[in-house]
């Protein structure tokens, strides 16, 4: 197939997300005074990018939330092709989506919380699937040294269909040498990008999969030139 794909063919649109995050992000900048009364600041350069920073006595504290959006759906469609699972990687997935915000802003994560959401009956109720999710996170969370502090697991009948479930979460890092805080005015013409080979299709490659996928003749179950699906 040599037709090209775009992101926001895939589904995400961020030209008309913009302006709702505009509405946000001013309204948000406005309850700043608020740190101020507990003798706190915020790191203005932070405000609407990848992570959240502000000074907290001798260090810097970041925080971000983030959500996998409809990468569960590969799982799912991989799974009625080799009746395997693949809930541990997606569970992976969204906990390197949400600390690699912090890790971008130089700090290190600390804490995370869970965002599980589903219909009622759906995705926590296939005890199987469950397990090899929380397997998944737990790896996750222990390769980066974060300690999982708890979550939410809401049932939102009406909202989300069977057996989909919206996966997201929020994480605190921290930054106790003002050197490793990274903002863009340490950004340089003539800095190099480093880039590391990924095992895989991860965080924004599963929506352009997926999309891929849907133009394929047999979509997951088609085999590619080197023989394999």
């Amino acid at each position: 197939m040599k037709k090209k794909i775009t992101y926001s063919q895939s589904g995400v649109n961020y030209q008309e997300l913009d302006p709702i995050k505009k509405i946000a992000q001013s309204a948000a900048f406005s309850t700043t005074k608020n740190l101020k009364k507990l003798g706190l600041s915020e790191v203005p350069g932070t405000r609407g990018e990848s992570a959240y920073v502000w000074k907290q006595g001798n260090y810097f504290m970041a925080s971000v939330i983030e959500g996998l959006g409809t990468k569960n759906l590969v799982a799912d469609a991989v799974f009625k092709l080799s009746k395997k699972y693949y809930y541990d990687v997606i569970a992976q997935d969204t906990v390197a989506t949400i600390i690699n915000d912090l890790i971008s802003v130089g700090a290190v994560p600390i804490v995370i919380h869970a965002y599980w959401a589903q219909s009622k009956g759906g995705f926590l109720s296939d005890l199987l699937k469950l397990k090899n999710f929380v397997k998944g996170w737990e790896k996750a969370c222990n390769i980066s040294g974060v300690s999982w502090g708890g979550g939410e697991t809401p049932s939102l009948s009406g909202i989300i269909t069977k057996p989909t479930v919206d996966l997201g979460g929020s994480a605190v890092g921290i930054i106790k040498n003002e050197k490793d805080l990274i903002t863009d005015k340490k950004l340089r013409g003539g800095d190099r990008i480093v880039l590391i080979k990924s095992n895989g299709i991860n965080a924004n490659g599963l929506t352009l999969a997926r999309a891929v996928a849907k133009k394929l003749p047999k979509g997951y179950g088609t085999k590619l030139p080197n023989g394999k699906l």
